[in-house]
């Protein structure tokens, strides 16, 4: 548990330490350039590459004054290389490497002396061609990844804010320097049907289950122990009216189980009777779900068209991003994200200062 001190520290740092001269040092707290990490156990020649790359980031940041000479804190620096998710779809193939900054500010302990915080509620992060992470991992697209289907999203879930000659601005103030490509493109009607088709299917086989389960349970309540058939006469029979209470109960249970069964069945010829008539023009159209209140009129994210006045329009990570005529090394996409936890003013000041600073054109140099 963090004494008081840290928490205190935290929130608001002392002026009496602000001007403490800090140190620049790895996870492992030792002054220097900072670790790699491999977690992947990539080969030492894509390691090599990665880390060269990102030194050269990491370099870029630690010319900002606040990380240059570091006053009033501790920089802390680590870089990981990693390879792409192989469970994200589209699958991505670029290898990807993370420069973390955590800031660990100098307070004055219960004893009166000068600490340094065993935690950071500050962290500067600068990413190389990690794609994924800059898009929203709702439920929706956990079930795209089961499917092995394009992740989908709303404007709402992901947009750009903002922009300049350098980079863009994403809704949640991430900024990005991209290689001139679309981050994303419309997510297509065909592949919405096919995402809606295959949660239904899913939906299908868990109706199908539970029907299966409350009949098995009415079954075996039908036959006593001593092999004599259960019927309204044991009712009243204290050694076999349970089973026939779970006849009743599971009995009660069937009828609408079965017709949610039948619905869901007649939706799933229906949604690929609308899937097979689609010509290839309409295949590649935008997609769209429902998302209003009229539930007799259209179920809830169900597939709709544009002219829908409850329509919502539907986005898919640019599957065409990256250049895949250039190696897996290449730097083709760089994210920087202040990361600081609510009422943490000190760090706040600190990496807003970095992030203004930073010399993006020659982040954007990177860039291939």
């Amino acid at each position: 548990m963090l004494v008081f001190g840290v928490l205190n520290a935290a929130h608001a740092q002392d002026n009496d330490f602000m001007n403490i001269a800090g140190k620049i040092e790895d996870y492992h707290k030792k002054e220097g350039p900072p670790n790699i990490l491999n977690n992947d156990l990539l080969d030492a020649a894509t390691v090599n590459i990665m880390k060269s790359q990102a030194m050269k980031v990491v370099g870029i940041a630690e010319n900002c004054p606040r990380f240059h000479e570091p006053k009033g804190f501790n920089l802390m620096v680590q870089i990981a290389i990693n390879k792409p998710s192989p469970y994200s779809y589209p699958i991505q193939h670029m290898i990807t490497s993370e420069c973390w900054f955590a800031i660990f500010e100098y307070y004055k302990n219960e004893m009166g002396k000068v600490s340094v915080e065993v935690e950071t509620g500050g962290s500067y992060y600068i990413d190389i061609n990690d794609f994924w992470d800059l898009f929203p991992g709702n439920p929706g697209n956990i079930e795209c990844d089961q499917y092995q289907l394009p992740r989908f999203f709303t404007k709402n879930d992901f947009s750009v804010k903002d922009s300049t000659a350098e980079y863009f601005v994403l809704k949640n103030d991430r900024r990005v320097i991209t290689n001139g490509k679309p981050l994303t493109i419309p997510y297509t009607r065909e592949q919405y049907l096919k995402f809606f088709i295959k949660r239904k299917e899913a939906l299908l086989a868990e109706q199908n289950k539970g029907l299966a389960e409350f009949m098995q349970i009415k079954e075996k309540a039908m036959t006593a122990p001593d092999g004599h058939k259960v019927t309204a006469a044991d009712k009243n029979n204290e050694k076999y009216n349970y089973l026939f209470a779970a006849q009743e109960s599971a009995g009660a249970y069937i009828p609408g189980l079965k017709r949610n069964v039948e619905e869901t069945q007649q939706k799933l010829i229906e949604l690929n009777n609308q899937l097979g008539k689609l010509s290839v023009s309409e295949k590649r159209k935008p997609g769209y779900y429902y998302f209003g209140m009229n539930s007799s009129a259209k179920e809830l994210f169900e597939p709709t068209t544009e002219d829908d006045p409850n329509a919502v329009a539907l986005y898919t990570p640019n599957p065409d991003y990256f250049n895949y005529g250039l190696t897996k090394t290449s730097v083709q996409l760089i994210t920087l994200i202040k990361a600081v936890k609510p009422d943490y003013i000190s760090k706040d000041k600190i990496l807003t200062s970095v992030n203004d600073c930073i010399d993006y054109m020659a982040l954007k140099k990177m860039i291939q």
